[in-house]
């Protein structure tokens, strides 16, 4: 259920990850318990407050959705993971 919740999350991205530069130190991340990993982590994007980089992993070693989004994207998608359990 996890990996599935992350892999159908398909806002439309606004740049690609090569276009913009992330805050490498500046993320959360969100992992959800269990036997296999899926961490979802948020970075900041340097100079666009409007923008966040989202990265996930799984224990696949898959790493979609991997992009850059708009903030209110991002923080809906951060909600939905909140109540599925990651934490």
């Amino acid at each position: 259920m996890a990996s599935s919740l992350v892999a159908h999350w398909r806002p439309k991205p606004i740049l690609e990850v090569h276009e913009a530069r992330t805050i490498e130190h500046e993320f959360f991340r969100l992992t959800f318990p269990g036997a296999y990993l899926v961490a979802v982590t948020f970075y900041r994007v340097e100079g666009r407050p409007d923008l966040m980089r989202v990265r996930s992993t799984n224990w696949r070693a898959q790493d979609e959705p991997n992009g850059i989004f708009r903030i209110e994207d991002c923080r809906e998608f951060y909600r939905r993971l909140r109540r599925a359990g990651f934490g």
